[in-house]
């Protein structure tokens, strides 16, 4: 089996800033001169994303000698999610904020393969999270060469009744986002930075072993102090314009005005006789009111014909 490296992995503790860190990695090129920068363990959340989600159950039963009867039977349940790199919730609209990369130290390649393997045990003092990782490698299986990719896998173990709770949730697809959050990972190295989000993530794998580092145990792919698993249930709600309201408004001043109301008691009316008698008396006071209108108009005519023959008058005798 070969691994795939291309640069070597070193240990120092020759630093520019003992204040910021004591020692981290550097990777060097055939020749020993630096690729990169220093790495140092990374501490803070890193989050991912689920592509798709998988629920499975496998049945095996296995014996030595087929004419045995007393075979060994196992039934195994586990849930397989491929996740992909995500951003913090506080930057998810931030278009030029691209989540970080990943790629084993010793190599130029980004990991593009991250699984979760949700499984069940009996108690909740087994319960714990864990992470492998292995370097991209060509062996000999059947006579063919075959390369695996650089890969790394996260085992989430859990109780049977949390785990059924979440079979639940898949047979019934009760959600729609799947979030994983891991924090305070063994074996994730990053540069140096005051911020609490980083660019990119290298990885140290627990097969990567010509490491020299004097007696110190570097943190390797292994512990995980922190997870989180988030599944999300979202649902829209049409949201009024400014249009919409105006029109609302609009048509509450058009079915409350006078007219309408007068129209509406009309026709609410209709078949009421006593309404009808009340409607012929309301005409017959418009028409009254027509014609004392009428006959004021007319004497208004008379009073300015009075008042101009006066005047003609009184200028003659001027």
């Amino acid at each position: 089996m070969t691994n795939h490296f291309d640069s070597q992995i070193s240990y120092t503790t020759d630093v520019s800033s003992k204040s910021l860190y004591k020692w981290c990695l550097r990777e060097l090129d055939s020749e020993g001169r630096l690729v990169g920068g220093d790495w140092i363990p990374w501490k803070w959340s890193l989050y991912f994303k689920a592509n798709h989600i998988m629920l499975e159950e496998r049945w095996t039963a296995s014996s030595l000698h087929s004419f045995e009867h007393n075979s060994e039977i196992t039934n195994e349940r586990y849930i397989k999610v491929n996740l992909a790199p995500d951003n913090p919730p506080l930057f998810g609209n931030r278009i030029h904020d691209l989540p970080p990369w990943y790629s084993i130290l010793g190599t130029k390649r980004n990991i593009n393969l991250f699984d979760l393997y949700i499984r069940e045990v009996e108690s909740e003092k087994e319960e714990r999270c864990e992470i492998f990782g292995h370097v991209s490698d060509t062996s000999e299986i059947d006579f063919i060469n075959v390369t695996t990719e650089d890969y790394f896998a996260i085992y989430l173990l859990v109780k049977s009744n949390t785990f059924d709770r979440y079979a639940q949730m898949i047979e019934s697809n009760h959600f729609d986002k799947i979030t994983f959050v891991i924090k305070d990972v063994s074996g994730f190295y990053s540069h140096w930075s005051p911020s609490i989000t980083t660019d990119g993530i290298k990885v140290l794998t627990g097969n990567v072993n010509d490491v020299p580092d004097e007696g110190f145990n570097l943190p390797r792919l292994g512990n995980v102090g922190e997870a989180q698993l988030w599944f999300a249930r979202k649902q829209e709600f049409p949201l009024s314009t400014p249009a919409d309201t105006d029109l609302a408004h609009s048509g509450q001043d058009e079915l409350y005005s006078p007219a309408r109301q007068e129209t509406i008691e009309a026709d609410a009316g209709r078949d009421d006789p006593h309404s009808e008698n009340a409607a012929l008396l309301t005409i017959a006071r418009e028409e009254r009111a027509t014609e004392v209108v009428e006959q004021i108009h007319s004497l208004k005519i008379a009073v300015w014909l009075v008042a101009a023959i006066l005047l003609i008058q009184l200028f003659k005798q001027i």
